[in-house]
């Protein structure tokens, strides 16, 4: 958790460089207003020109002067809740654009991004929450490699490609009970209705037995098959992309499940760190991706096709879709032109 001078200027470049490069449509969102508040107290902080790392923190009182500065907003609606509600936005916002923070160190030759870390403190101006900027070091297996422009080695523009994560636009009313669906709280609800055909069909052959057994009139044998022939057409039709994401953690939402303003959209489960005790998924969750064409600069959207790319995900230009097609690892958020 500690962190040197050097990490914490190396993070703020990050940072600086990150947010020049960042067009998503929540670049106004009030949990950014507290990062660069953040940001910004460290910089002037004479602690870090004293080389005092350590002493860089600063109470929510100092946190809510500067955000409503920054927000142009008024003081007095940055309260310590709402402070936290932020806070909770915002570490998750980060984790969310880590390929990205980690993508613009590598540029800048660092291997460490920021990271915001919040604990108690009781002192002399009563009980109040103190903020630090930290450092999130880079681990190497994940760090890209550099790119080396030699003649050799230099890339064509045509053939790699970078995604973006954009903000999720307002859903319709039947989709957003899907995004940011914590597992460790629904993580039984979640796996009843996924598997809710499985226990139907099996319901039905316990029943067929209780029913050779004259322990289950048959005329109710009938209305429950009739019911589960019913029940799994209309969840294969509606919930189909629920058993897609559990297969391979993500898959894309149907068009009916999308506002018209969005082409595409992720059902993204997020796992969490291997070897973990508590369960596999971390969350379940929605996600948009964006890139621009290298060829003709025109949006490329992620879309799952059939055959020939056996229902990969992949980006489709909006402008050339039958040519410009791009591979998508939404680990690395990089791909390259399929052929």
């Amino acid at each position: 958790m500690k962190s040197s001078v050097d990490e914490l200027k190396a993070a703020i470049a990050v940072t600086e460089q990150f947010w020049d490069e960042y067009t998503h449509q929540d670049k106004n969102h009030m949990f950014w207003h507290v990062f660069h508040a953040i940001v910004q107290l460290v910089k002037e902080s004479p602690s870090l020109e004293a080389g005092k790392a350590e002493e860089c923190y600063f109470t929510s009182s100092e946190l809510a002067e500067k955000t409503a500065y920054l927000s142009s907003k008024k003081l007095s609606i940055f309260s310590s809740s709402r402070l936290t509600s932020e806070f909770k936005n915002l570490t998750q916002r980060l984790d969310e654009l880590y390929p990205s923070l980690e993508r613009v160190a590598s540029e800048l030759g660092v291997d460490v991004i920021p990271s915001i870390h919040k604990e108690s403190n009781s002192g002399g101006q009563g009980k109040q929450s103190i903020y630090r900027l930290c450092v999130k070091k880079i681990e190497p297996n994940h760090t890209p490699n550099t790119v080396h422009k030699t003649t050799d080695e230099k890339l064509t523009i045509s053939d790699d490609i970078a995604y973006h994560l954009e903000s999720v636009p307002k859903l319709p009313v039947w989709t957003r009970w899907l995004h940011n669906v914590d597992m460790d709280k629904h993580r039984w609800k979640m796996f009843l209705l996924t598997a809710s055909p499985v226990l139907l069909v099996v319901l039905c052959s316990a029943s067929f037995f209780l029913a050779l057994a004259e322990l289950m009139t048959p005329n109710f044998l009938g209305t429950l098959y009739g019911f589960t022939a019913i029940y799994i057409t209309v969840f294969l039709f509606c919930f189909r992309y629920l058993i897609d994401a559990l297969n391979n953690n993500i898959t894309t939402l149907p068009d009916l499940m999308l506002p018209l303003s969005l082409k595409s959209a992720l059902l993204h489960y997020e796992l969490k760190e291997p070897g973990s005790k508590e369960g596999r998924i971390k969350r379940l969750t929605i996600k948009v991706y964006k890139a621009k064409c290298p060829i003709c600069g025109y949006r490329v959207d992620i879309k799952s096709i059939g055959l020939p790319f056996r229902s990969r995900l992949i980006g489709i230009c909006d402008n050339n879709p039958l040519e410009h097609r791009y591979s998508f690892d939404f680990t690395t958020q990089k791909g390259s032109k399929l052929t």
